[in-house]
């Protein structure tokens, strides 16, 4: 009986790229309540550098991976924390929590489009949503963000955590 030819290595693969975020569900957080989660989310917290990287590249990418951070021995792995109804994140300063749907990070890289929120502490040590613009805010109620205003809520984190424009 003849064997099957051996694949030529020079034949590209049709396998799509494995999604890089991992998931872990709420595990013990410090008591807070700076911002109240919900399970159909999750959460990451980064240094304020991770929000530059978010803008330049329009993706949510680990440290290593935007070159800000040494590289780690998980390679790509973008961790977030699924929230739990009732509990609370962190916000610790000079660093923003990224909130995304749940059903997105846990199907593929989660863009600048996707985010729900990105919540920081202003002057006063408030925790706010910068993604919710100040006519959504005055009336209760948050905005989720178009794809169209990304670039432009963008350029208000930065200018909120004092970045400046973007070069």
């Amino acid at each position: 009986m003849e064997k099957p030819p051996v694949p030529s290595k020079s034949i590209e693969s049709s396998e799509t790229v494995p999604n890089p975020n991992a998931i872990f569900e709420w595990g013990l957080m410090p008591a807070n309540t700076d911002l109240r989660t919900s399970s159909e989310n999750v959460y990451r917290q980064v240094k304020t550098a991770g929000v530059d990287d978010l803008m330049a590249s329009g993706v949510v990418r680990n440290a290593g991976s935007a070159g800000v951070g040494k590289v780690r021995h998980y390679g790509e792995r973008v961790y977030w924390t699924r929230g739990k109804d009732g509990e609370f994140h962190n916000v610790q300063p000079d660093h923003a929590v990224l909130e995304a749907p749940y059903a997105v990070a846990s199907a593929r890289t989660v863009t600048a489009e996707d985010l729900v929120g990105i919540h920081t502490r202003n002057e006063a040590g408030v925790v706010e949503n910068t993604l919710t613009t100040p006519d959504s805010s005055e009336k209760g109620t948050e905005a989720a963000p178009q794809a169209d205003s990304a670039p432009n809520q963008l350029s208000e984190v930065r200018d909120r955590l004092g970045l400046g424009p973007k070069e």
